[in-house]
């Protein structure tokens, strides 16, 4: 009987995280060629096998293709987080990095800091726009029952995936310079939930 029970778990398990991959997958978000819920192509597992990285997870392998970073899981061959390193920018080079995220992924949901910008995506696929942030994070702040030390709970803001740009320099800065390191990561925590459950 217990065999049983966990097989019908494994199974449940198992066909919860294919859907939300297939979810995933169909909103067809990503950089470059690779694309978060996508199972990699045979092309992608051969730049996989040459250029293979090391990862502190038994159920993610990791790998670099050129400047993009790619942890799939194991037992699917679907990407489940991408990002991509921008390497010695210049104040012009950031501003182009930024301009082009918001041609590939709309106006941000919010930015932080002046070096930070977010991206988040709701369970159906859409995004969560500044204004929609704005009164959710306000009515967060006047909750009586608030669960974190900065006074926002994040597991309410009910999202599917996130995209986040962040730098070393300010992305509107005036100053010059030409060592900024950037980082362009897309990724799904329901995902790694699945995987890693």
């Amino acid at each position: 009987m217990r065999s049983i029970l966990t097989l019908l778990l494994l199974t449940v398990s198992m066909f919860a995280s294919s859907n939300l991959f297939e979810k995933i997958e169909g909103l067809n978000v990503g950089i470059g060629e690779y694309k978060l819920g996508k199972k990699l192509t045979v092309a992608q597992k051969s730049s996989a096998k040459r250029d293979l990285l090391e990862t502190n997870s038994d159920k993610i392998y990791k790998f670099r293709d050129n400047d993009i970073y790619i942890s799939v899981d194991k037992a699917s061959d679907r990407a489940v987080v991408i990002y991509r390193v921008f390497e010695d920018q210049n104040s012009t080079d950031l501003k182009r990095i930024l301009g082009g995220a918001i041609g590939a992924y709309a106006e941000p949901t919010t930015m932080s800091h002046g070096n930070i910008v977010y991206w988040v995506y709701r369970k159906d696929g859409s995004l969560i726009t500044n204004d929609d942030y704005e009164q959710w994070r306000n009515r967060q702040l006047n909750s009586d029952n608030n669960s974190t030390s900065h006074g926002l709970n994040y597991a309410t803001l009910n999202k599917l995936y996130t995209v986040k740009l962040s730098s070393s320099k300010m992305f509107e800065s005036d100053e010059k310079f030409d060592d900024a390191k950037a980082y362009l990561i897309v990724s799904s925590q329901a995902l790694l939930e699945e995987i890693v459950k």
